[in-house]
């Protein structure tokens, strides 16, 4: 039987709850996971909202999601390069791979850093010296004292070394692509197009490091392969910068993966195990993408702009509620995360109040992360918000990291980066009625009248 494959997903997901690591020793309730049910909704959740927010470029452009005008500081990260982003293959679809490695520099930088500072390593730590525990969910992984001493970041960063020893990385031949950013096998050989390739256009792999682990391979998606090679000298500098981000992450993302086939091979056949007892689902990169980066980006297109492809990022995030009091919390967390005073609205871009379809939550793509079971969610929030290129521009710069690294060496633990100020789109199901909020901006003479008809008593918005 073939090793899981791997990917992450063009529809990324977060959890909102989740803002450091930290450990909890001792076990917690159990879940109970079963088979989503086959009714299919009128509309996905995740196209509904991708659909609602096309109206919305205005604002999203005055939230600073995107400016293909603007100045931004030029990445200065100077951190070295991990050896094993130069593990890349040659052969069929990669002739370009040569040229396009410099532009990618600054992405290859991020995650190496990701990779290195001690902080972020406590994710591989856990994953590496927890307790892995069996409950009526699955596998995974229960804390304990030695996952955050010094002695276990030295092991992991060992260990770190020797998958780049093996591990190889390409993108997708021509003919063989697949809707994910990027995937992960255990072995190369497991790949459909492995016998197109020649042994020689594989990274070479010397006998004192084929220990008998496994051999990962991460395949890149080819878009952004197409970006690089066609799309870069003209791109705008914030568009190269949401390229660049989406590369490193999605590189981290699978590597986490590999990682987990190189720790512990003999689990490659079978389901990786949760990072925690409270992950609802078995998926390491996106635990890691959750809680390291804290959201899961993906790429937002005008429907009537084919080309701009990485026109700004978004991320979905979805929190179920069952009384009024979880309904109170779950709207201040979303509009929290927000970080507005503006008051939010149902009324549209257009000013004009609207009712949305009724839309079953468990069909959404990723649904096992959101929700409790398999019985029909019917009251919940679902939001799609914009990622600020504030956010985006300071994962690249040195002197925030440097910043970074001293709040969590006087935290103690790491504290991800919020995203401060945002655009974002919440639609509500409550039982049989359905509703979309979002944010005023005043500066927006559509919203400044409903402002001034809140100012006259009116309550239709």
């Amino acid at each position: 039987m073939l090793p899981l494959f791997h990917h992450r997903s063009l529809f990324l997901l977060s959890q909102f709850h989740i803002t450091q690591i930290r450990f909890q020793h001792g076990d917690h309730k159990s879940c109970d996971r079963n088979s989503v049910g086959d009714m299919s909704p009128m509309r996905s959740i995740d196209s509904f909202l991708h659909g609602v927010l096309q109206q919305y470029d205005k604002h999203i452009y005055l939230s600073g999601a995107y400016d293909k005008d603007g100045q931004y500081q030029q990445p200065s990260l100077a951190n070295d390069i991990l050896p094993m982003f130069s593990r890349w293959a040659t052969g069929p679809g990669q002739k370009h791979t040569a040229h396009v490695l410099p532009i990618l520099r600054p992405a290859l930088r991020l995650a190496s850093r990701l990779l290195m500072d001690n902080y972020c390593l406590t994710w591989f730590t856990h994953l590496t010296f927890g307790e892995r525990r069996i409950d009526a969910c699955g596998s995974y992984i229960k804390a304990n004292p030695h996952s955050t001493t010094p002695e276990a970041i030295s092991a992991v960063k060992r260990n770190i070394r020797q998958v780049g020893k093996v591990i190889t990385f390409m993108f997708e031949p021509g003919g063989y692509e697949i809707p994910a950013y990027g995937s992960c096998t255990a072995k190369k050989s497991h790949r459909d197009f492995y016998n197109d390739f020649h042994k020689t256009d594989w990274p070479r792999v010397s006998s004192s490091d084929d220990t008998g682990h496994a051999r990962p391979c991460v395949v890149m998606q080819r878009a952004f392969l197409r970006f690089l090679r066609d799309r870069y000298s003209s791109a705008s500098q914030d568009e190269t910068y949401r390229v660049l981000i989406l590369f490193a992450i999605t590189l981290v993302h699978e590597f986490a993966h590999a990682y987990n086939f190189w720790l512990t091979p003999e689990y490659a056949q079978g389901e990786e195990p949760r990072w925690c007892q409270e992950d609802k689902e078995a998926e390491l990169g996106w635990s890691w993408e959750r809680s390291i980066i804290g959201y899961g980006l993906n790429e937002f297109r005008l429907q009537s702009d084919d080309k701009g492809r990485f026109r700004h990022l978004y991320q979905v995030k979805i929190l179920e509620y069952h009384s009024s009091a979880e309904r109170a919390a779950a709207f201040q967390s979303l509009a929290g995360s927000n970080r507005t005073d503006q008051p939010f609205t149902k009324c549209d871009a257009r000013g004009i109040k609207t009712r949305p379809l009724l839309l079953d939550g468990n069909e959404f793509k990723h649904s096992k992360t959101w929700f409790e079971n398999s019985r029909k969610a019917s009251h919940f929030f679902a939001a799609i918000q914009t990622i600020p290129m504030d956010w985006i521009v300071a994962w690249f710069n040195e002197a925030e990291w440097k910043h970074r690294e001293a709040y969590w060496a006087e935290k103690g633990f790491y504290v991800r980066p919020s995203l401060h100020n945002s655009f974002m789109v919440l639609y509500e199901r409550s039982g049989n009625n359905a509703s979309t909020m979002r944010p005023i901006n005043p500066t927006i003479s559509a919203d400044r009248e409903i402002m001034r008809r809140r100012a006259q008593g009116l309550t239709d918005c």
